[in-house]
């Protein structure tokens, strides 16, 4: 595992590649956005993704104002 990690003393656990796609539709720009609110859910730092301060989910879901100016899309 050494030898396939790339690292001399290491291990390397995840995929070091970086594959980004292109946000091509609202459906598919929704589905990464709710992925990215939910990561302090399931963290466990919060029960609701709104509860996050530094989370754009109150500014979508809860109308809270944000702390870093959000541009919206317009498809």
């Amino acid at each position: 595992m050494k030898k396939a990690s790339g690292t001399a003393g290491g291990v390397r656990v995840w995929d070091a590649a970086f594959h980004p796609e292109q946000i091509y539709s609202e459906a598919f720009f929704k589905q990464k956005l709710d992925y990215l609110h939910n990561n302090p859910v399931r963290a466990g730092f919060v029960t609701d993704p709104c509860e996050w301060k530094y989370s754009s989910a109150g500014f979508y879901y809860a109308d809270k104002e944000p702390i870093v100016p959000i541009t919206v899309p317009e498809w």
